[in-house]
């Protein structure tokens, strides 16, 4: 609960220092993701098949090429530990510096080798 309530701080943060000064009279778009779970690719159990980082991010590039827009990723990123999480975080931290996320949650879950892999593709 402590989390959620950091991550809404933070987002309401995000959209008063953001949003008004730097982009007066115009929409913003913002993308909320999160609970990924190291599913990377969509899980066919639907028919149109749903979910997959790859049609995430088309996605925000639409939302990106329509105007100004502000993602963050709010954490739920693997599941467990090991060198198979290792390179799933690695196609994420890709993909969420491709659309340019603004801000990154790491959950308790998340913390340990998640920030050993991501700080590296994710700081410039």
């Amino acid at each position: 609960m402590r989390l959620i309530l950091v991550g809404l701080s933070v987002l309401f943060l995000v959209g008063v220092v953001l949003g008004p000064k730097r982009i007066a009279g115009q929409s913003v778009s913002l993308v909320v993701a999160g609970d990924v779970h190291g599913y990377l690719s969509p899980c066919g159990c639907t028919k149109p098949m749903v979910g997959g980082i790859k049609r995430w991010s088309k996605g925000v590039r639409e939302l990106q090429s329509q105007g100004p827009t502000i993602v963050v990723v709010n954490g739920g990123l693997t599941q467990g530990v090991g060198r198979q999480q290792e390179l799933k975080l690695e196609s994420l931290a890709e993909s969420y510096r491709s659309v340019g996320v603004a801000a990154l949650n790491l959950t308790l879950g998340d913390a340990g080798a998640s920030a050993k892999v991501l700080w590296p593709r994710c700081n410039d």
